[in-house]
């Protein structure tokens, strides 16, 4: 909430620290985002091989599937946190005028 930021004297503290705080998450995040996404070429083969019926084995088969279904779903949850940093970082920018 922008006007939580700001106190009733204009004091814009609070948001520079948020912004601060949340760029210097973004930067770090970024890193390990690179590093989640490269792993997902290391699931294509499996992928491929689940499409492609190439897994016989009904156990082996469930768990390429898991290992897949996991790796996305972190991958995607990861991706929405480094969104939701720049967003704070944003919102809590202080030179914006608008908000502040």
């Amino acid at each position: 909430n922008i006007a939580a930021a700001r106190s009733n004297d204009g004091d814009t503290g609070f948001a520079t620290k948020v912004n601060t705080a949340a760029q210097e998450a973004g930067h770090w995040i970024q890193g390990v985002l690179k590093v989640a996404w490269s792993t997902a070429t290391d699931q294509l083969p499996r992928i491929n091989a689940l499409v492609k019926n190439e897994i016989v084995n009904t156990s082996d088969m469930v768990t390429e599937a898991a290992c897949a279904a996991d790796t996305a779903t972190s991958i995607a949850s990861l991706t929405t946190l480094y969104a939701q940093i720049v967003q704070a970082a944003t919102d809590c920018d202080v030179r914006n005028k608008t908000l502040f």
